[in-house]
Protein backbone atom coordinates (compact mmCIF):
# COMPACT_ATOMS: atom_id res chain seq x y z
CA UNK A 1 0.00 0.00 0.00
CA UNK A 2 2.85 2.40 0.82
CA UNK A 3 4.41 1.73 -2.58
CA UNK A 4 1.08 2.40 -4.30
CA UNK A 5 0.59 5.66 -2.40
CA UNK A 6 4.13 6.73 -3.30
CA UNK A 7 3.45 6.01 -6.98
CA UNK A 8 0.22 8.03 -6.77
CA UNK A 9 1.99 11.02 -5.18
CA UNK A 10 4.75 10.91 -7.78
CA UNK A 11 2.28 10.69 -10.65
CA UNK A 12 0.16 13.54 -9.35
CA UNK A 13 3.25 15.70 -8.85
CA UNK A 14 4.25 15.15 -12.48
CA UNK A 15 0.75 16.08 -13.64
CA UNK A 16 0.79 19.21 -11.47
CA UNK A 17 4.11 20.33 -12.98
CA UNK A 18 2.71 20.31 -16.51
CA UNK A 19 -0.93 21.15 -15.81
CA UNK A 20 -0.72 24.88 -16.51
CA UNK A 21 1.26 24.19 -19.70
CA UNK A 22 -1.39 21.72 -20.82
CA UNK A 23 -4.15 24.23 -20.13
CA UNK A 24 -2.33 26.84 -22.22
CA UNK A 25 -1.95 24.40 -25.12
CA UNK A 26 -5.64 23.47 -24.78
CA UNK A 27 -6.59 27.14 -25.07
CA UNK A 28 -4.39 27.48 -28.16
CA UNK A 29 -6.08 24.50 -29.80
CA UNK A 30 -9.55 25.73 -28.89
CA UNK A 31 -8.80 29.25 -30.15
CA UNK A 32 -7.35 27.95 -33.43
CA UNK A 33 -10.48 25.89 -34.10
CA UNK A 34 -12.74 28.78 -33.12
CA UNK A 35 -10.98 31.13 -35.55
CA UNK A 36 -11.22 28.54 -38.32
CA UNK A 37 -14.97 28.45 -37.75
CA UNK A 38 -15.26 32.24 -37.84
CA UNK A 39 -13.30 32.31 -41.09
CA UNK A 40 -15.72 29.84 -42.69
CA UNK A 41 -13.10 27.14 -43.04
CA UNK A 42 -15.19 24.54 -41.22
CA UNK A 43 -18.56 23.22 -42.36
CA UNK A 44 -19.99 22.57 -38.90
CA UNK A 45 -19.44 23.36 -35.23
CA UNK A 46 -16.67 21.43 -33.50
CA UNK A 47 -16.47 20.25 -29.89
CA UNK A 48 -13.18 20.26 -27.99
CA UNK A 49 -12.59 18.45 -24.69
CA UNK A 50 -9.50 18.09 -22.53
CA UNK A 51 -8.52 15.23 -20.23
CA UNK A 52 -5.94 14.53 -17.55
CA UNK A 53 -5.63 10.77 -17.12
CA UNK A 54 -6.39 9.52 -13.61
CA UNK A 55 -3.76 7.70 -11.58
CA UNK A 56 -5.94 4.58 -11.59
CA UNK A 57 -5.98 4.46 -15.39
CA UNK A 58 -2.25 5.17 -15.61
CA UNK A 59 -1.45 2.49 -13.02
CA UNK A 60 -3.54 -0.13 -14.82
CA UNK A 61 -1.32 0.38 -17.89
CA UNK A 62 1.86 0.63 -15.83
CA UNK A 63 3.27 -2.77 -16.86
CA UNK A 64 1.65 -2.88 -20.30
CA UNK A 65 2.96 0.20 -22.07
CA UNK A 66 4.66 3.54 -21.55
CA UNK A 67 2.51 6.17 -19.91
CA UNK A 68 2.65 8.72 -22.72
CA UNK A 69 -0.93 9.91 -22.97
CA UNK A 70 -1.52 11.48 -19.55
CA UNK A 71 -2.63 14.73 -21.19
CA UNK A 72 -5.30 14.49 -23.86
CA UNK A 73 -7.44 16.58 -26.19
CA UNK A 74 -10.45 15.19 -28.02
CA UNK A 75 -11.71 17.03 -31.11
CA UNK A 76 -15.17 16.02 -32.30
CA UNK A 77 -16.51 17.12 -35.68
CA UNK A 78 -19.48 16.09 -37.78
CA UNK A 79 -17.35 14.92 -40.68
CA UNK A 80 -13.82 13.78 -41.42
CA UNK A 81 -13.24 16.67 -43.81
CA UNK A 82 -13.33 19.21 -40.99
CA UNK A 83 -11.09 16.98 -38.88
CA UNK A 84 -8.49 16.87 -41.66
CA UNK A 85 -8.53 20.67 -41.98
CA UNK A 86 -8.05 21.08 -38.23
CA UNK A 87 -5.25 18.56 -38.24
CA UNK A 88 -3.46 20.45 -41.00
CA UNK A 89 -3.83 23.77 -39.16
CA UNK A 90 -2.54 22.39 -35.87
CA UNK A 91 0.51 21.01 -37.69
CA UNK A 92 1.62 24.64 -38.11
CA UNK A 93 1.75 25.16 -34.35
CA UNK A 94 2.79 21.78 -32.98
CA UNK A 95 5.26 19.04 -33.83
CA UNK A 96 3.65 15.64 -34.44
CA UNK A 97 5.73 12.95 -32.73
CA UNK A 98 3.55 10.02 -33.72
CA UNK A 99 0.31 9.30 -35.59
CA UNK A 100 -1.83 6.22 -35.08
CA UNK A 101 -4.80 5.53 -37.35
CA UNK A 102 -6.96 3.04 -35.47
CA UNK A 103 -9.23 2.73 -38.51
CA UNK A 104 -6.56 0.65 -40.23
CA UNK A 105 -7.06 -2.15 -37.72
CA UNK A 106 -9.38 -4.86 -38.98
CA UNK A 107 -10.56 -6.06 -35.55
CA UNK A 108 -11.98 -2.85 -34.10
CA UNK A 109 -14.83 -0.40 -34.66
CA UNK A 110 -12.82 2.35 -33.02
CA UNK A 111 -11.53 4.24 -36.08
CA UNK A 112 -10.16 7.46 -34.59
CA UNK A 113 -6.85 9.04 -35.54
CA UNK A 114 -4.56 9.74 -32.56
CA UNK A 115 -1.55 12.04 -32.64
CA UNK A 116 1.11 12.65 -30.02
CA UNK A 117 2.11 16.32 -30.29
CA UNK A 118 4.48 18.74 -28.61
CA UNK A 119 4.97 22.47 -28.87
CA UNK A 120 6.94 23.73 -31.86
CA UNK A 121 10.13 25.31 -30.48
CA UNK A 122 10.22 28.06 -33.11
CA UNK A 123 6.59 28.94 -32.48
CA UNK A 124 7.21 29.01 -28.72
CA UNK A 125 10.27 31.26 -29.10
CA UNK A 126 8.40 33.65 -31.40
CA UNK A 127 5.51 33.98 -28.96
CA UNK A 128 7.74 33.90 -25.84
CA UNK A 129 6.17 30.76 -24.41
CA UNK A 130 7.79 28.58 -21.75
CA UNK A 131 8.13 25.32 -23.62
CA UNK A 132 9.65 23.54 -20.60
CA UNK A 133 6.29 23.57 -18.85
CA UNK A 134 4.39 22.09 -21.79
CA UNK A 135 3.74 18.34 -21.97
CA UNK A 136 3.36 15.96 -24.87
CA UNK A 137 -0.36 15.74 -25.60
CA UNK A 138 -2.40 13.02 -27.23
CA UNK A 139 -4.99 14.46 -29.64
CA UNK A 140 -7.90 12.23 -30.62
CA UNK A 141 -9.83 13.14 -33.78
CA UNK A 142 -13.42 11.83 -33.62
CA UNK A 143 -16.38 12.20 -35.95
CA UNK A 144 -19.95 12.25 -34.59
CA UNK A 145 -20.60 8.64 -35.55
CA UNK A 146 -17.66 7.47 -33.45
CA UNK A 147 -18.70 9.78 -30.61
CA UNK A 148 -22.12 8.13 -30.44
CA UNK A 149 -20.57 4.66 -30.35
CA UNK A 150 -18.10 5.67 -27.64
CA UNK A 151 -20.44 7.72 -25.45
CA UNK A 152 -23.48 5.47 -25.24
CA UNK A 153 -23.04 2.77 -27.89
CA UNK A 154 -21.44 -0.62 -28.17
CA UNK A 155 -17.88 0.56 -27.47
CA UNK A 156 -18.72 3.06 -24.74
CA UNK A 157 -16.28 3.57 -21.88
CA UNK A 158 -18.65 2.14 -19.30
CA UNK A 159 -18.95 -1.08 -21.30
CA UNK A 160 -15.39 -1.76 -22.38
CA UNK A 161 -13.47 -0.28 -19.44
CA UNK A 162 -15.68 -1.26 -16.49
CA UNK A 163 -18.01 -4.21 -16.50
CA UNK A 164 -18.45 -3.97 -12.73
CA UNK A 165 -20.90 -1.07 -12.79
CA UNK A 166 -22.79 -2.54 -9.82
CA UNK A 167 -19.63 -2.41 -7.73
CA UNK A 168 -19.00 1.23 -8.69
CA UNK A 169 -22.62 2.06 -7.89
CA UNK A 170 -22.28 0.47 -4.43
CA UNK A 171 -19.04 2.33 -3.65
CA UNK A 172 -20.55 5.58 -4.90
CA UNK A 173 -23.52 5.28 -2.53
CA UNK A 174 -21.25 4.55 0.43
CA UNK A 175 -18.53 7.11 -0.27
CA UNK A 176 -18.71 9.22 -3.48
CA UNK A 177 -15.18 10.55 -2.98
CA UNK A 178 -13.73 7.05 -3.44
CA UNK A 179 -15.20 7.07 -6.95
CA UNK A 180 -14.24 10.70 -7.61
CA UNK A 181 -10.57 10.19 -6.77
CA UNK A 182 -10.24 7.57 -9.53
CA UNK A 183 -11.81 9.72 -12.23
CA UNK A 184 -9.88 11.62 -14.89
CA UNK A 185 -10.08 15.40 -14.94
CA UNK A 186 -12.15 16.70 -17.85
CA UNK A 187 -12.16 20.17 -19.42
CA UNK A 188 -14.74 21.76 -21.66
CA UNK A 189 -12.86 23.94 -24.17
CA UNK A 190 -14.58 26.79 -26.00
CA UNK A 191 -12.18 28.97 -27.92
CA UNK A 192 -9.47 30.18 -25.55
CA UNK A 193 -11.64 29.56 -22.49
CA UNK A 194 -11.62 26.28 -20.62
CA UNK A 195 -13.75 25.00 -17.76
CA UNK A 196 -12.95 22.07 -15.51
CA UNK A 197 -15.93 19.75 -15.12
CA UNK A 198 -17.17 18.97 -11.61
CA UNK A 199 -16.84 15.46 -10.25
CA UNK A 200 -20.53 14.78 -10.86
CA UNK A 201 -20.37 16.07 -14.44
CA UNK A 202 -17.38 13.84 -15.14
CA UNK A 203 -19.09 10.84 -13.58
CA UNK A 204 -22.19 11.33 -15.71
CA UNK A 205 -20.06 11.72 -18.83
CA UNK A 206 -18.15 8.48 -18.28
CA UNK A 207 -20.93 6.40 -16.70
CA UNK A 208 -24.26 7.61 -18.11
CA UNK A 209 -26.00 4.54 -16.67
CA UNK A 210 -24.85 5.24 -13.12
CA UNK A 211 -27.48 6.56 -10.73
CA UNK A 212 -25.83 9.76 -9.48
CA UNK A 213 -26.68 11.87 -6.46
CA UNK A 214 -26.31 15.57 -5.87
CA UNK A 215 -22.65 16.11 -5.03
CA UNK A 216 -21.88 18.66 -7.75
CA UNK A 217 -20.14 20.98 -5.29
CA UNK A 218 -17.24 18.53 -4.96
CA UNK A 219 -14.46 19.14 -7.49
CA UNK A 220 -11.80 16.76 -8.70
CA UNK A 221 -8.38 17.99 -7.65
CA UNK A 222 -5.07 16.87 -9.15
Amino acid sequence: MQELNALRRGYEQKIAQKKSGFELMAKMIGYTIQEMGKAGLLENEVEVWGRLKSFKSAYENYHKKAIDDCFGIRIIAKNDKDLEKIQQQLDKIFIVEKTKDHGKKSNTKYNAVHQMIRMNEHYADTHKLNIEGMPIIEIQFWNNELENMCETGEISYSKYKHKDLKKIQTVYKQNPFEVYRNLPTYYEIRGNKIRMLSAEETLRKIYPDLVCGEHSDIEISM
